[in-house]
């Protein structure tokens, strides 16, 4: 299959360095690789699926019998660094 795309300069030079430094034979070979990856990111294997479902099941319970505290992110991070000073 041949497809004919344009890409931004920063792109561009990227694929030409991949290509000049031989990580990569082909531009057809790099897109290949980056949509595998891509591909991969957003999938979830089975398990992965069972244990976000379980964990959805599990908060939307915990909703329904008011067992959840309420935060903002402002607090979150503050809590955060305050622990990364420790």
């Amino acid at each position: 299959m041949t497809l004919t795309i344009s890409l931004p300069p920063r792109i561009q030079r990227f694929v030409d360095e991949s290509l000049r430094t031989g990580r990569y034979s082909s531009a057809g070979e790099l897109v290949a690789d980056a949509l595998e990856t891509m591909m991969a990111a957003e999938s979830l294997s089975p398990q992965e699926e069972e244990y976000v479902r379980r964990q959805v099941a599990r908060g939307l319970a915990q909703a329904e019998a008011q067992q959840y505290s309420e935060f903002d992110a402002e607090s979150v991070i503050a809590d955060e660094r305050a622990k990364a000073k420790r």
